[in-house]
């Protein structure tokens, strides 16, 4: 992609330097009597030219300008849909096998601080490490498809997810954790469970990964259907999900922090951690980092596009600003006589700058369906993406037309309002 911009940029360059230079190349090709004569040959081959130039030029500064308007609007959507849980002021450390076995007594060690208000032990976050084990359904011997996340009693309320059907695993069910099962909404509907509370109840098994207990195979049903959540990239579709509590396999702590006094709070971890953890070293990242890991393409390609499409606009407007003076000094004598018959500053200004309206419409034109193809493209990568508004393009219309006015409209009002008396003698 960096080099796909690149390559545009790169060639708005040139096209820039192209039309800059395209009048000096001209006037030095003009032989003295040529010019005191003021016949020129090839007026049609060098207008077109000209004019080939200005509509590549604004092609170029259309599309990266679109390409920049749905780049920076597919970043907003990933960086502000809802995800369905909490991932700010998640602060995630490490556990040992030491520690597992005793990982309600590590959370009430650190829910001490008034500032950490959840505590929840799991194997499996949204945006890090999941299973992809999968479950069974005994009632018919069908492996279903499943990411697995092994949580504890707390797991659901830190992340702040929403329970849409059944309940949340409690300590008031003893059953809970060797017989209970949470599934996604996404979940119920592959399974072909019916509704959410339909699917409370439903028999549920799983080939556990080591013994616990006694057992090697949990034998349990759905409790509870929590609403989706997105655990991986929003390039990717949702898949199901199921929840269970199996704390042989807990390897991290997530905390819930308050965002106050941010440095203490973290001190306060690291001396708790250090005493019932010594023998690993203190580290912690928060949720909320793996996402922005997640997108990091995306924001670099955001910057990439902002900034050339600055540099292709500035290149187009110096290109375009060389062109109109050429185009302005071949034209001083008609200008002065049309001055001299009457004509107003208007009109003259229309009279200089109408083409170049032309050319910006026969550039939309060509570029529009160019742009929209290449945005689909890119979006295609996505899951879940924006729909490229008509907006867009209406906005990215306007502003070409503004910086073109701004462009041309000088050295046609100069030229508008200058003496024709001292025109025409030239």
């Amino acid at each position: 992609t960096f080099g796909f911009v690149l390559g545009l940029t790169a060639l708005a360059l040139a096209l820039g330097v192209l039309a800059g230079s395209y009048p000096a190349f001209q006037l030095s090709r003009f032989r003295p009597a040529t010019v005191i004569y003021h016949r020129s040959g090839g007026k049609k081959e060098t207008s077109l030219y000209r004019n080939t130039l200005v509509v590549l030029q604004f092609i170029f500064s259309f599309f990266l300008i679109t390409g920049s308007m749905i780049v920076l609007s597919q970043n907003n959507l990933l960086h502000n849909k809802d995800l369905g849980f909490d991932k700010s002021q998640l602060m995630v450390l490490y556990l040992n096998e030491e520690v597992r076995p005793n990982f309600e007594a590590v959370k009430q060690e650190f829910l001490q601080n008034p500032k950490i208000t959840h505590a929840s032990a799991s194997y499996g976050l949204p945006g890090d490490i999941v299973a992809g084990d999968g479950v069974k359904d005994p009632t018919t011997g069908k492996e279903l498809p499943a990411n697995l996340f092994c949580v504890d009693y707390d797991y659901i309320k830190t992340l702040g997810m929403e329970v849409v059907a059944g309940r949340d695993f409690s300590r008031a069910y003893g059953s809970d954790a060797k017989r209970g099962f949470i599934l996604n909404e996404t979940a119920v509907k592959t399974y072909g469970f019916g509704t959410p509370e339909e699917a409370i109840g439903h028999p549920l098994a799983w080939d556990m990964w080591e013994k616990w207990e006694g057992d090697t195979i949990k034998q349990g049903e759905v409790i509870g259907v929590v609403k989706d959540f997105h655990f991986k990239s929003l390039r990717e579709q949702m898949t199901p999900v199921v929840l269970q509590v199996f704390p042989p396999s807990f390897y991290t702590l997530t905390l819930k922090v308050k965002p106050e006094d941010m440095a203490a709070t973290i001190a306060f971890c690291k001396d708790t951690y250090e005493k019932l953890i010594p023998e690993i070293p203190f580290s912690y990242k928060f949720l909320d980092s793996n996402f922005e890991k997640m997108y990091k393409a995306e924001e670099k390609l955001s910057v990439l596009f902002t900034v050339f499409s600055g540099l292709a606009i500035l290149v187009a407007c110096m290109g375009l600003f060389g062109l109109v003076e050429y185009s302005v000094n071949q034209r001083v004598r008609e200008i002065g006589i049309r001055k001299v018959f009457g004509a107003s500053v208007d009109s003259l200004v229309l009279l200089l700058t109408k083409k170049y309206f032309a050319l910006i419409a026969i550039a939309f034109v060509i570029v529009i369906p160019i742009s929209y193809y290449a945005a689909n493209q890119w979006l295609s990568t996505f899951a879940y993406r924006i729909s490229i508004s008509p907006l867009i393009y209406a906005k990215a219309c306007l502003l070409i037309v503004f910086i073109t006015l701004l462009t041309v409209s000088f050295q046609s009002v100069k030229a508008a309002l200058a003496n024709p008396a001292t025109t025409l003698m030239e």
